[in-house]
């Protein structure tokens, strides 16, 4: 696996900075508007409203270090793999249809406040 996998890079660094920008996960309005919905609001108004990263982004959020790390090392290991046999907008149609119908799902099962690919 010597290639270049930009995807998979992407999708890290994505996750780091978004962790930094959220501090973790921490309660605030930058965490707010990466989750699917706003805590405490009733249906996904923001996404009909057009803000539609929404559906996406929470796979970036993490809450603690160990939940980015383990993530990263998963994603790094599985996401090289599938980009090289694949090719890269394979991975990145896989993420975009499996993170945002988890988002979807895990919004329905526990609300808004939840994060991580």
């Amino acid at each position: 696996m010597k290639r270049f996998s930009l995807v998979t890079t992407a999708l890290i660094v994505a996750s780091v900075i978004v962790a930094i920008a959220t501090f973790m996960g921490k309660p605030g309005e930058t965490l707010n508007l990466v989750l699917i919905a706003t805590p405490g609001s009733v249906g996904l108004t923001e996404i009909e409203g057009g803000q539609v990263w929404r559906l996406l982004t929470p796979v970036f959020v993490h809450f603690g270090a160990m939940h980015l790390v383990f993530n990263r090392l998963v994603l790094w290991h599985f996401g090289r793999m599938i980009e090289l046999r694949r090719g890269p907008w394979f991975l990145a149609g896989l993420t975009l249809v499996l993170g945002i119908g988890s988002n979807l799902v895990s919004y329905l099962a526990y609300g808004s406040n939840f994060g991580g690919m």
